[in-house]
């Protein structure tokens, strides 16, 4: 646990997290649940941009 503080006070930057994997055969879960806190929210904004996008253009007279 020592890396992971490490890396919490001097690596994350701000709105930034950890994933620790707790040994080598945990790491690819720990990538995969990095992975996907990072890009599901970003995915998730663009998919409620366009649906407002498409919702203001047919509101439009």
């Amino acid at each position: 646990m020592a890396i992971t503080n490490f890396y919490r006070r001097h690596v994350v930057t701000p709105g930034g997290f950890v994933i620790t994997a707790a040994n080598h055969d945990d790491f690819f879960r720990a990538m995969r649940e990095k992975l996907l806190r990072e890009l599901i929210p970003p995915i998730a904004a663009r998919r409620e941009e366009r649906w407002l996008a498409g919702f203001l253009q047919r509101r439009t007279p």
